[in-house]
């Protein structure tokens, strides 16, 4: 089942800014392969569709969100304290 974001309060289909369907991120209300903006396999989060290694624009692990490619700690966005959900950290 797919989660969704919406706009203002209410959650009429006509609001539905982007849909989540635990791997991919969709602009929208389809989850047509066109709409994908981002793409999460549960280490990286991937520009688009492609999981190439180009398109990486963060590295997930237990503990830090990293920019890009690199664990290196100089990469170090954001460090997680608890269970964040995943379409969670691919807003921020």
């Amino acid at each position: 089942m797919a989660a969704h974001i919406y706009k203002g309060q209410s959650t009429n289909s006509s609001n539905i800014l982007f849909t989540w369907d635990g791997k991919h991120l969709f602009n929208g209300n389809s989850t047509n392969s066109s709409n994908i903006l981002y793409t999460f396999d549960g280490e990286y989060i991937f520009k688009g569709k492609s999981t190439n290694s180009s398109n990486i624009l963060f590295t997930l692990d237990s503990t830090y969100l990293y920019k890009g490619k690199s664990t290196n700690s100089s990469n170090v966005i954001r460090t997680i304290s608890g269970n964040i959900p995943r379409l969670f950290l691919i807003i921020l």
